[in-house]
């Protein structure tokens, strides 16, 4: 039996890819690529580990572009638990984004509570966000700013 897919959730950063994506939630399927206006992608710091640091929404004139996965609320759930929720480290808001053929899509993503510094993950993080955009289906040109963003990661 398989569960009901009644949440969903807009992937912009390492959860991008399907394979990444249900390694958390086994019952995430992609339903459409998607654009979040106003946002853009910042790696801050959080929490009271100077050295932890995560993806966050940043507002800006730009527009992030993502993928928006239906999952089960028992999914739903595992990732709130997985990205902090309860530690109050990240919070799950509720956002519209539009479809590369202009539907409006209500769903949810993360952003960190407190956002700190600017600060750049580990390789591996970046890796995922990397395989991800590879892998997504998303508008060329906005993969290919993405990935120039990635290169500056300082080594």
């Amino acid at each position: 039996m398989t569960e009901e897919r009644s949440s969903s959730y807009f992937a912009y950063g390492t959860l991008l890819g399907k394979a990444a994506m249900q390694d958390y939630c086994p019952s995430a399927e992609p339903v459409d690529v998607a654009r979040y206006p106003g946002h853009r992608l910042e790696f801050r710091q959080y929490s009271d580990d100077p050295a932890r640091c995560g993806c966050h929404v940043g507002r800006s004139d730009d527009d992030l572009y993502g993928v928006v996965y239906a999952l089960s609320d028992a999914d739903m759930a595992r990732l709130d638990e997985a990205s902090g929720v309860g530690k109050g480290w990240f919070r799950r808001i509720p956002i519209s984004v539009t479809t590369l053929d202009g539907r409006r899509l209500e769903t949810t993503t993360y952003e960190l509570v407190d956002p700190g510094a600017a600060q750049w993950p580990s390789a591996d993080y970046v890796g995922l966000v990397r395989a991800g955009a590879q892998s997504a289906g998303l508008p060329d040109a906005y993969r290919e700013q993405l990935l120039r963003f990635l290169d500056e990661r300082p080594s």
